[in-house]
C-alpha cells in the first residue's frame, strides 16, 4: 500500500542526513536518474570497470549512493520495508560501504526518519573508516629524470606529502644522462 511519494519521502530523508552538514554536495537524484538507465546501474553494481568510469564522467561526483527499498514480510518485526544503500566511488569502482536495516510499517514520518537516520549513519560510518583507516598502495613511475639522484629527490618529496604511509622503491636504473625509478606509495585517506 506504499505510494511513490513514501518512498521519494524516505529518498529526502536520507538526502536531508547526507547534506546536514553542508559540507557535502548532493546531485539531484533526478538528474542522476537521467543520466543513468537501468543497464549502467546494473553494470556498475556487477563492478564493471569501464560503466564506472562512465559514471565519473557524466555524473562529475565522487561517489555513487543508491538506496533500494523492498517489501519484505521477513523482518523479525513482521511486514516491513528493507532499506539497502551502497556507497560506491566513481574514480576506481571501490565499494566504499554497505548498511542496510527493515523499517517496521507503517511508513510514517517518524518510521522513516528513524530508520533513515540510522542507515545514513551507519553507510557514513563505513565511509569514515574506509577513508580514514585503511592504507592503500599505488605505483608511481618516474620516467627520464637526470640522474638516479633525482628519482631519490622525487621519493622524498611523495614521503613529504600529507597522508603518505611510506614509499618503497622497487627499482631504479640509470645511465649518464637519464634514469628509471619505481616505487610503491602506501597512502591512508582520499586518493588525492
Amino acid at each position: 500500500g506504499a505510494s511513490a511519494e513514501d518512498y521519494a519521502m524516505i529518498e529526502d530523508s536520507i538526502v536531508k542526513y547526507f547534506d546536514n552538514s553542508g559540507k557535502v554536495t548532493i546531485e539531484d537524484a533526478d538528474a542522476a536518474r537521467a543520466k543513468l538507465d537501468r543497464e549502467k546501474v546494473l553494470r556498475i553494481e556487477n563492478g564493471d570497470a569501464n560503466a564506472v568510469r562512465l559514471l565519473n564522467t557524466e555524473l562529475q561526483q565522487d561517489i555513487l549512493i543508491r538506496v533500494t527499498a523492498t517489501p519484505t514480510a521477513h523482518a523479525t518485526v513482521g511486514p516491513a520495508v528493507r532499506l539497502l544503500a551502497k556507497a560506491v566511488s566513481t574514480a576506481d569502482g571501490r565499494m566504499l560501504g554497505t548498511a542496510f536495516v527493515d523499517m517496521p510499517l507503517p511508513m510514517s514520518k517518524t518510521n522513516i526518519s528513524v530508520y533513515t537516520r540510522y542507515l545514513s549513519e551507519q553507510l557514513m560510518g563505513d565511509m569514515a573508516k574506509k577513508w580514514s583507516n585503511q592504507t592503500q598502495t599505488v605505483g608511481v613511475r618516474v620516467y627520464k629524470t637526470a640522474t638516479v639522484d633525482d628519482a631519490i629527490k622525487i621519493r622524498k618529496w611523495l614521503q613529504a606529502t600529507n597522508g603518505v604511509s611510506s614509499v618503497t622503491t622497487r627499482g631504479a636504473t640509470g645511465g649518464s644522462s637519464t634514469s628509471y625509478a619505481s616505487f610503491d606509495v602506501a597512502y591512508n585517506g582520499a586518493p588525492e
